[in-house]
């Protein structure tokens, strides 16, 4: 059964044309598609880009998880599937937010590693409020919310920002 997730935040585009933008993404999100998977086992066969995917997906809310026994194991272990396979997007945004949603989109990897890196520093291990954090990177809150949506390290929250955490 095909299940669609709706996207009525212009910064969600960024989830839409990113989600599947490299190889390692597109391998991960049709494996998920088909079957569950641990973050050892997405570990193991994609290695630290599979486990950042994998993170982006979650941070999405494009995954389903279960906890699963595992064979001589204690303890369950959390598995891995994705919950849709389609975007319908239904939106109006002024010229300016779109815009913003589309230079964060389109940005050069080396570009947006250099922003990223101080987003993840500004967030630590706690989080920050999202309007302290548009002030200390002196850009516009659209921006910004579209730059968070881009990262696999970080995700918007209420009124924060907090860090993806993957168990």
């Amino acid at each position: 059964m095909a299940r669609v997730k709706l996207i009525t935040d212009p910064t969600e585009i960024v989830y839409a044309l990113r989600c599947l933008d490299t190889e390692v993404k597109r391998k991960l999100f049709t494996d998920l598609l088909k079957n569950w998977k641990t973050v050892e086992e997405i570990k193991e066969e994609y290695g630290e880009e599979g486990v950042d995917a994998l993170r982006l997906f979650e941070k999405m809310h494009l995954l389903e998880s279960q906890w699963k026994p595992v064979p001589g194991e204690p303890e369950p272990t959390k598995t891995y599937h994705i919950l849709y396979d389609g975007f319908h997007i239904d939106l109006t945004s002024p010229i300016t937010e779109m815009l913003d949603v589309l230079v964060a989109t389109i940005m050069s990897e080396e570009e947006f590693r250099k922003i990223d890196d101080k987003i993840v520093e500004l967030v630590g291990d706690k989080g920050i409020y999202m309007g302290d954090l548009i002030e200390k990177l002196g850009m516009s809150p659209t921006m910004v919310k579209a730059l968070v949506r881009r990262s696999a390290r970080v995700m918007y929250r209420g009124q924060t920002v907090d860090p993806v955490m993957i168990e």
